[in-house]
């Protein structure tokens, strides 16, 4: 038996958490975002390129700025972000109001992870 919940802040990129009772005991799946969600992150990886922390900072902060949470594995998978939680740091520092929620969600490997989800709530100063 499965039971289905929008997460808060989600919109048409909506992803769904999972929860699986009483095969998975507590487990929890998260979906893979929707393709247009996808797509949306891989678009402003294009339009942000380069390694460097601040190109990687533009990245997460244009991601979380429709509205809608970032998870660490979004930001690594497609907005080639290797170390999302410092660079959510130092967004903080320069003004972002980033709420984090965590999670715990069974990986593509069957394995239980704790993983972030950040909300932008307020913009404060720019992300560069």
């Amino acid at each position: 038996m499965k039971n289905e919940r929008q997460i808060s802040g989600a919109d048409s990129h909506a992803q769904k958490e999972t929860a699986h009772t009483p095969e998975g005991e507590g487990r929890q799946q998260i979906e893979q975002p929707h393709f247009s969600r996808i797509a949306f992150l891989e678009g402003i990886a294009r339009e942000y390129p380069g390694n460097s922390a601040e190109a990687q900072r533009e990245r997460i902060f244009t991601a979380m700025a429709d509205g809608d949470p970032l998870t660490t594995v979004e930001a690594r998978r497609w907005l080639d972000c290797p170390h999302p939680a410092q660079r959510v740091l130092e967004l903080r520092a320069m003004g972002a109001d980033i709420l984090t929620h965590w999670t715990t969600a069974e990986t593509e490997a069957g394995n239980l992870h704790r993983f972030a989800r950040y909300v932008l709530i307020a913009q404060g100063r720019a992300a560069s």
